[in-house]
């Protein structure tokens, strides 16, 4: 089966979401370098490590998502295939230059890894077509890129390196962009109105050291 078991959102709870995210992390991201001076060295690397070996991997798995999207009966719609193209192309980019700050900023090579459900899950994926494929990508792109700006909004506030925190805010905004973008297209195609699923916000909790 596909389909997560995360209880779904509300649409206002989305937007509500999503727009207290964007105001907190651009203020955030306005603040002086000399503002995160407090969190301390140890907190940072495990929240910067932990964060880009995650996002490395989640982009991973939506790189190999876009690339079923564009083969031939898959996504037949253009606008789809354009954001596919555009996901495959930007996420390689990003786990490129993470790879390189873990190098740089940590001493640590790291290469994507998959689970043995998330293989499974794009086996799934990759046996539908046509209207049945773009259905179920859409809503799995949908809660994929959910997933990605929870994570962000989660680790963003410990980051120490300006670089990082651009980069966290470009992924909430770029992924909140193509959710909106995919939720008008799974109603105007196929009139469904779908919410992305609730992955970590309810269920996880990171403790702060002041």
């Amino acid at each position: 089966m596909l389909r997560h078991h995360a209880q779904p959102l509300s649409a206002l709870t989305v937007q509500r979401l999503l727009f207290l995210a964007l105001l907190a992390l651009a203020a955030l991201a306005a603040r002086p370098a000399a503002a995160h001076i407090n969190v301390p060295p140890e907190v940072a690397r495990s929240y910067e490590v932990l964060y880009m070996q995650s996002m490395i991997d989640h982009h991973a798995m939506a790189i190999e998502m876009g690339e079923i999207c564009l083969k031939p009966g898959n996504a037949s719609h253009p606008e789809l295939r354009t954001l596919c193209s555009n996901v495959v192309k930007t996420q390689t980019q990003e786990i490129r230059q993470m790879q390189a700050w873990l190098r740089d900023w940590y001493q640590i090579n790291y290469t994507p890894r998959m689970s043995p459900a998330d293989q499974q899950m794009l086996r799934e994926l990759d046996a539908l077509n046509g209207a049945d494929f773009e259905k179920t990508f859409m809503r799995e792109m949908s809660d994929h890129h959910w997933m990605a700006i929870e994570m962000t909004v989660l680790a963003l506030p410990s980051f120490v390196h300006a670089p990082l925190v651009d980069m966290g805010l470009d992924i909430i905004s770029a992924q909140a962009a193509e959710i909106q973008e995919l939720r008008t297209w799974l109603r105007d195609w196929y009139r469904i109105d779908y919410i992305p699923q609730r992955q970590l916000l309810n269920n996880l909790s990171i403790q702060r050291q002041s």
